[in-house]
């Protein structure tokens, strides 16, 4: 429609101005049933009563409004405007008929409504993504705080406040429980009173491997044990709570999690005469994936398998290969072998046989040192 009526008009125009009383006057026509139109392009622009910067300025209009023309003289047109008949100058009023801009406002109104659906629709999945994100945020934060949590058995009534503080989602022990029952959930760390308690962890501890696997902190120990055991705090009667939250942290991140220490061992049997080193050449060429456990009177360390090779090792504050040959250095204890338990992180790169290999020959050259 646009495109049959600009000729049309155009064509009109040029034979009005062909036809006018004055060669420097274009009396403005549209084809039948139309009318001339300018819209302002500019900012803004002065309507004035006659041609010409001295006649009074008698409105003024601004970008995007429109209204008739009349006639165009000397750069000026004549408009048709509620105050009146007036000029304005050519250079800031675009020039079309008053079909072709309601077409013009059509199109216009059209894609300003789609742009509104367009940004409706992208509003509306952007909260959708928003709410996504913040679901599996939540979710991981409740699996998170499933696999933190802290089984409470002491008469500190506050200290369950506390932990609920610092993010621990706590578990008291019920009254008429016995704390051994509750090994078998899996608790990240176990806070409980060694004068109620100790006999009854301790009994627990020879024969059943998750207990012993669990971190454990004592409180109101009357004896402070120093032995360098990771899984194990002992804090006397009056230990603050700051003390209290930051052996509960050490103790969560000394071990890799209970979901790492609760398989049934495979391979057991004592330290001395090389066995462990045997057991990790097998592991190495039999491509095992598993945990090695290594306990003390004094120590427990743990080494895990990855097809084979060596990923991880702890051991009290040492970790990767150092841990491994500390392991290895050790001669009188137990080892026991858990396999499908994969490597909580990967502190070792290197090839297994090799890393063996070379503790072989370390230790070679130390008995000859030592016989000389």
């Amino acid at each position: 429609m646009l495109m049959r009526l600009t000729p049309v008009f155009l064509a009109s125009v040029l034979l009005t101005s062909a036809i006018s009383l004055h060669a420097n006057v274009v009396v403005l026509q549209a084809p039948e049933g139309d009318t001339v139109m300018g819209v302002v392009q500019a900012s803004l622009i002065a309507l004035r009563d006659t041609i010409g910067q001295g006649g009074e300025a008698t409105a003024t209009a601004r970008e995007g409004e429109s209204f008739q023309l009349l006639i165009g003289q000397d750069g000026w047109y004549q408009v048709v405007h509620p105050k009146g008949v007036l000029w304005t100058p050519q250079n800031g009023i675009r020039v079309t008929t008053a079909k072709m801009l309601r077409s013009e406002r059509i199109v216009t109104a059209h894609g300003d409504r789609q742009r509104i659906r367009w940004a409706i629709a992208a509003g509306v999945l952007t909260a959708l993504m928003l709410l996504l994100l913040f679901y599996l945020i939540q979710r991981r934060r409740l699996q998170e705080v499933r696999r933190r949590w802290i089984l409470l058995a002491t008469r500190h009534d506050s200290l369950e406040e506390d932990l609920a503080k610092a993010g621990w989602d706590v578990q008291k022990l019920p009254q008429g429980t016995r704390i051994g029952e509750f090994f078998s959930l899996h608790p990240t760390v176990v806070v409980a009173d060694q004068p109620s308690h100790g006999h009854d962890i301790s009994s627990l501890e020879a024969h059943n491997a998750s207990v012993a696997s669990t971190p454990i902190l004592w409180l109101d120990s009357t004896v402070v044990e120093r032995v360098q055991d990771p899984l194990r705090a002992f804090l006397s009667p009056g230990a603050k709570v700051s003390a209290i939250l930051e052996t509960v942290q050490r103790l969560a991140q000394a071990v890799p999690g209970p979901e790492q220490l609760s398989r049934r061992a495979e391979i057991e049997g004592k330290l001395g005469h090389g066995r462990l080193l045997e057991l990790l050449h097998f592991l190495a060429s039999a491509r095992r994936t598993g945990r090695v456990e290594v306990r003390t009177t004094t120590d427990q360390a743990w080494m895990w398998f990855e097809d084979g090779q060596l990923r991880h090792a702890l051991a009290g504050e040492l970790s990767g290969i150092p841990a491994m040959y500390h392991c290895l250095d050790l001669e009188r204890g137990t080892f026991a072998f858990c396999s499908g338990v994969t490597a909580p992180e990967k502190s070792v790169r290197e090839n297994t046989i090799t890393l063996l290999h070379e503790y072989a020959r370390i230790r070679d050259e130390h008995g000859k040192i030592s016989r000389a």
